[in-house]
């Protein structure tokens, strides 16, 4: 087997609204920008409901059939506090409640081209999966 394959997430802003970050290759190519919930400290910070954006770690990324969104898409293994954390086409926060959007940035806190962003990550993993390579992604500040 192959060594795995690992895509890396660098989180560039956060406010009480949004998270923003980018989304990388293995070779370090910038493949997205990429937009979720606000931190959950900064949620606590105002006493919001809600568990925010997923913590920094490395995680296992599965492709596996959405029941919620009825296709295959990326699924972020084992995430501490989390279930079901995805990779799937949104353009603001509202359409997520906690899983990584990946796009355009078009203004902080909004993304366009969702979709388009989104095939060429399903690419990116249908490749390494032909490969034989386990896939991960990297969450970090």
């Amino acid at each position: 087997m192959e060594t795995a394959y690992y895509f890396k997430l660098r989180r560039i802003a956060y406010t009480t609204d949004f998270t923003d970050g980018i989304l990388f290759d293995e070779s370090g190519n910038r493949l997205s920008d990429t937009l979720e919930p606000p931190s959950p400290q900064l949620l606590l910070a105002e006493r919001r409901e809600g568990k925010g954006c997923i913590p920094s770690g490395t995680y296992r990324l599965l492709l596996t059939r959405s029941p919620k969104f009825g296709r295959w898409l990326p699924l972020l293994w084992k995430v501490p506090g989390f279930t079901g954390i995805r990779i799937h086409a949104g353009n603001t926060v509202a359409d997520t409640q906690g899983c990584i959007l990946p796009g355009e940035r078009i203004a902080p806190g909004q993304l366009a081209h969702s979709q388009a962003a989104l095939k060429r990550i399903l690419a990116v993993i249908t490749a390494a999966q032909k490969a034989n390579r386990d896939i991960y992604l990297r969450v970090v500040e």
